[in-house]
């Protein structure tokens, strides 16, 4: 996506989805609004973020939400124009519908990510 970095998502040191980074304010700011549906292996991080909202949205997400160690606190699922938060989340992953059942994803499993140049 144009205008962020790029990174890929692991669990247990197997990687599982591209990842887009959205750290700075314009780039969280906007998210995935306006952009492409994210494809089945493509997620956006958010960092910092504890809260996101699918105003503008016309499709659900699924979203991830982490501590500062990768620490999944709340896998859950958003719809168009909803909203979800999570205490203690420094970020959020967003990710297609359907990517929290494929991975098994589950609170308390440890994600991490590395940039690509």
């Amino acid at each position: 996506m144009k205008g962020l970095r790029e990174a890929a998502l692991y669990r247990d040191g197997t990687q599982i989805l591209g990842l887009w980074i959205a750290d700075h304010w314009w780039s969280r700011a906007r998210g995935l609004l306006g952009r492409p549906r994210l494809g089945r292996d493509e997620a956006l991080l958010i960092s910092p973020c504890n809260s996101v909202h699918g105003l503008g949205m016309t499709y659900p997400l699924d979203l991830l939400f982490l501590d500062r160690q990768g620490r999944l606190l709340r896998a859950t699922r958003l719809a168009p124009l909803g909203m979800r938060w999570c205490r203690g989340a420094w970020g959020t992953i967003e990710c297609a519908p359907g990517t929290i059942e494929h991975y098994q994803l589950k609170a308390g499993q440890v994600l991490t990510w590395e940039g690509h140049s």
